[in-house]
């Protein structure tokens, strides 16, 4: 092979060193792969056909076509060839393969020297998996922490070889994770080429130790010659109160008190604590010993344990305080009249006992006295999963103290949970306003985040992130793990609502990272709850459901409902994406009983369940069930302002208007879409209009085909992600069809499910090959028809839709018996449904039932 350098618009081929780089970062590129890429840009001139590749790659051994499309698939890969455009390597159909992307071939300046690979730059190391090393262990967590988790839904028993977004930052082989405000330094280097061979390795080896030294003096410096205000604060775990005989109107200080402490040493000491789920589960009333404090901060990683017990002392109330460490145990007692001012004054105990720097002109205390207990009211209903309470109380505290800040970033958060996102900006606007004219610069950071939430419910996704940059922005080492975790999770509910699903896996990975590092258990939960959801978005479903069900089994360890009740709802979801259905609904609909009063209200969880309890009836052929499920789902959010739930919402009742044929309903179904892709869901509205395509298709609407084909493309585009390109192949394939290319249809659709079952997207894969089955059936194909059905093993499905196009094909071959064998399954199938839910209907109807996984 003549030595050449092939350049491209975003690569370059080395064919004597056999490189391959992209945009100036290494590829790991099978020999194969690498010959296959070669031959085809040797013959760009024409077509390749399958059998020459297979000859000159496999030396004329047998092998496959899945073989060579598997290869072909590979090369793509590492050239980032997009999966519809095909911008390198083109399908001819019928013929091969053929190299279309212009390169430039030129000679190399320099021989190639041998033996010298090319060196990967630092910055080019993968990205470790969160998912792929913890897969393994999440079975056994999750069925110690629930023991009906295993039992009744396996995890995958390949689901620790699925690629996922990263390795378990838990893990021993995980990478350090470098912050944004780690200090570090870029080394970068030219050696030259070295005098003889013999000594080749000695300026590699002299740069490697001078950069160690280099590294070592800035470690050296950032640890001991930094100023002292930059070290990082300890990690305190404050325990729950200890509530003496006779103060029974105090109980809420138990927990109210421990939040209100664990608060104070955040906002105003820069403090690190552990999150108040866990201390709660770990807290008694009892006297606990040394002993048993020790193995507490064992447990959480915490360096200190605050133990505090609530007394009467004649007339005034008396608060007893032990803090233990490895550096001794310190006591404190302080009186008063109010519970919540005694708490705040000793948290400044606490900070003067931990951290002798100076105070300067600090600024002034952001809670006091009769607001401070308001305010523990709030934590304590809030920590006991009463958030109509915590609501109340937080609503008092803004009305009583209207400079208070810290209050209204908690109503503000609990509003968005309630779906009131007007109210929830104006208090972050407040929170904004005020953090520098009343010297409390530490709220900024929060508030940021806050109205990154904000604007994301509000569907302002280039609003959102700029919000969550600058609260990263904000990051000082005085700022706690878990505020950095949510600015990650923020970051990447941006990146995956764009379709950046590569750099959302990336900031879920810092976030559980760190949850993960300080034992924060809550949170780890709702990062795991991101994954599963970012996962199912990308169609790796059995990773989602190992993720969701860890996020359960933590939110159920920890006593966590609100939690517990959105990861059921994720799960929901999932089911529904695994064609699951009827599962969906038995599991949705114990899930939707729970949340009917008495229990506090969990609105955002309520409208995500009616959702998906609605689509899974549409799918089931229960089209007047799902229409009312989703008209009670919009009527959640007609008192809020959250319009990308709404719009979503508008979306399930557009699919139900359209299975009743009810009039405009495909207009309201391509308006309800285009809401979609206004408030930043950008992969939920190239799904749907891949999916309107088809509807326009057997409506004879040919224009209203080629435009959803034409916007389908533009939103693939715009997500600037290949992610998307299945979408675009769906409804291509319906365009092909109406203008009469049944064939290429046909083949599209098979090719799509070809291409996602390589990439383990095990949806798409699915949802093409019954796509694919309902044209051939309207095409007249049906034995093509047939052999996929029966690959799909569809007469055997008892979870999914797939029997009721079984059914469709039997009749279309005049096997009336075996399609009424298929309906008469069908309608026992449904019989054992649970019914629709009458109280979120509206309508009188009694409560229970159990939630089963």
């Amino acid at each position: 092979m003549q030595a050449l350098i092939y350049r491209g618009s975003d690569f370059e081929l080395h064919t004597a060193r056999r490189s391959l780089t992209r945009l100036g970062s290494p590829v790991d590129c099978e020999p194969r792969v690498f010959d296959l890429i070669v031959l085809l840009i040797e013959q760009r001139d024409r077509a390749v056909d399958k059998q020459e590749l297979i000859t000159r790659l496999w030396n004329g051994r047998p092998v496959s076509d899945a073989s060579l499309s598997q290869l072909v698939y590979k090369a793509r890969k590492a050239l980032a060839d997009d999966g519809d455009a095909r911008a390198c390597i083109q399908t001819v159909h019928g013929r091969g393969f053929r190299w279309i992307a212009e390169v430039l071939a030129v000679a190399p300046a320099e021989p190639a020297q041998a033996g010298l690979a090319p060196v990967a730059p630092a910055s080019s190391v993968a990205a470790p998996s969160l998912i792929a090393a913890a897969t393994a262990a999440t079975a056994a967590s999750a069925e110690a922490a629930h023991p009906d988790l295993a039992a009744s839904t396996a995890i995958p028993a390949g689901a620790a070889e699925t690629p996922a977004i990263g390795d378990a930052p838990n893990s021993a082989a995980t990478a350090p994770l470098v912050l944004p405000d780690s200090p570090t330094a870029a080394i970068q280097s030219e050696p030259s080429a070295p005098a003889a061979a013999p000594r080749a390795y000695r300026r590699p080896l002299l740069w490697a130790v001078a950069a160690l030294a280099l590294i070592a003096l800035a470690g050296f410096w950032y640890t001991a010659m930094r100023p002292a205000s930059a070290t990082a604060q300890p990690r305190v775990l404050v325990l729950p109160v200890d509530v003496a005989a006779g103060l029974e109107d105090l109980d809420w200080a138990r927990l109210g008190m421990m939040g209100l402490i664990a608060t104070a040493l955040e906002t105003e000491a820069g403090f690190a604590t552990v999150e108040p789920a866990t201390a709660r589960r770990l807290g008694s009333t009892d006297p606990t010993s040394p002993a048993q404090r020790r193995a507490w901060r064992e447990t959480t990683g915490a360096r200190y344990s605050l133990s505090l017990r609530l007394s009467r002392a004649g007339p005034l109330l008396q608060l007893d305080a032990v803090l233990d460490g490895a550096d001794g145990e310190r006591r404190r007692s302080l009186f008063g009249e109010e519970a919540g001012r005694l708490a705040l004054d000793m948290s400044g105990v606490v900070r003067d006992w931990l951290d002798r720097r100076p105070r300067g002109e600090a600024p002034p205390r952001d809670l006091d006295g009769e607001v401070a207990a308001t305010f523990a009211l709030g934590v304590d209903a809030y920590l006991r999963g009463n958030i109509d309470a915590a609501r109340h109380y937080y609503m008092l505290c803004v009305e009583r103290s209207p400079d208070s800040l810290q209050p209204r970033l908690q109503l503000a958060t609990i509003e968005l949970k309630y779906g009131d996102v007007q109210h929830a900006s104006d208090l972050v606007d407040e929170v904004l306003a005020r953090v520098d004219t009343q010297r409390q610069p530490h709220f900024a950071l929060d508030a940021q985040r806050v109205l990154g939430y904000v604007e994301l419910q509000r569907g302002r996704i280039d609003a959102a992130q700029a919000a969550f940059e600058r609260a990263r922005q904000l990051f000082q080492l005085d700022s706690t793990p878990a505020q950095r975790a949510a600015v990650f999770n923020g970051l990447a509910q941006t990146s995956s609502r764009s379709g950046r699903f590569t750099e959302s896996a990336e900031h879920l990975q810092q976030s559980l990272a760190l949850y993960t590092a300080v034992g924060d258990g809550v949170g780890e939960s709702v990062t795991w709850n991101a994954i599963g959801v970012l996962e199912r978005m990308r169609g790796r479903t059995a990773v989602a459901e190992t993720a969701l069900l860890r996020s359960l089994a933590i939110a159920r360890a920890r006593d966590v409902p609100w939690q517990q009740s959105l990861t059921l709802a994720n799960l929901v979801q999932l089911r529904n994406s695994q064609r699951r259905y009827r599962e969906a609904l038995r599991l949705g609909e114990a899930a939707l009983i729970q949340l009917q009063p008495p229990a506090p209200r969990d609105i955002r969880s309520e409208r995500i369940l009616l959702q998906e309890l609605a689509s899974a009836r549409l799918q089931l052929g229960q089209a007047r069930v799902a229409q009312s499920y989703a008209q009670r789902s919009l009527a959640l959010y007609d008192h809020s302002s959250d319009p990308a739930g709404t719009a979503i919402a508008h979306v399930v009742l557009a699919q139900a208007e359209v299975a009743l044929d009810q009039p405009d309903a495909l207009a309201h179904y391509r308006q309800a879409i285009e809401d979609c892709e206004t408030t930043g869901q950008i992969p939920r509205a190239a799904y749907h209009l891949a999916r309107l395509a088809g509807l326009q298709r057997r409506a004879g609407d040919l224009a209203g085909v080629r435009a959803s084909v034409a916007s389908t493309r533009r939103l693939a585009g715009l997500a600037k992600t290949a992610d998307l390109s299945g979408y675009v192949a769906t409804a291509q394939a319906q365009l092909d069809a109406a203008e009469g290319r049944g064939a290429e249809a046909l083949q599209r659709l098979l090719d799509n499910r070809v291409d996602g079952l390589r990439a383990e997207d095990r949806t798409s894969a699915q949802r093409s090959g019954l796509d694919y089955v309902a044209l051939a059936i309207e095409l007249g194909q049906s034995d093509a028809a047939g052999a996929l059905l029966a690959e799909l093993d569809a007469e055997n499905d008892v979870e999914s839709d797939a029997l009721a196009l079984a059914e469709m094909w039997h009749r279309s071959r005049g096997d009336e018996a075996g399609a009424e064998a298929l309906r008469v399954r069908r309608e026992q199938l449904d019989a054992a449904l649970p019914p629709p839910n009458a109280t979120a209907l509206g309508t009188d109807a009694g409560r229970g039932g159990q939630i089963v996984l």
